[in-house]
């Protein structure tokens, strides 16, 4: 999910596999953990986050998005940790 958050995923977005691929392979992923992209893919359909829409084809479902933005969220109130907050006045 954090390739999705990373990309800033919306509704309707077709994610090819070649794309998911490339980023897996851009960034650092030891062999094993490369190995398994089908598995998780196929995961991320079983438990409804993605549905396939041809064969090098995915979308995010409504739930799969709302996992992004929550995951989305989360990274920015830790990275914004110990910031003062400004409040327009």
């Amino acid at each position: 999910m954090n390739y999705f958050a990373a990309l800033g995923a919306q509704q309707g977005h077709v994610f090819t596999l070649r794309d998911i691929n490339l980023q897996v392979m851009m960034n650092v992923f030891a062999p094993d953990e490369r190995a398994l992209l089908d598995v998780v893919l196929a995961r991320l359909v079983a438990e409804g986050d993605l549905r396939r829409v041809s064969e090098p084809g995915y979308v995010l479902t409504d739930q799969g998005l709302n996992r992004v933005r929550l995951l989305t969220r989360a990274r920015w109130s830790v990275s914004n940790a110990g910031r003062p907050v400004h409040h327009d006045q």
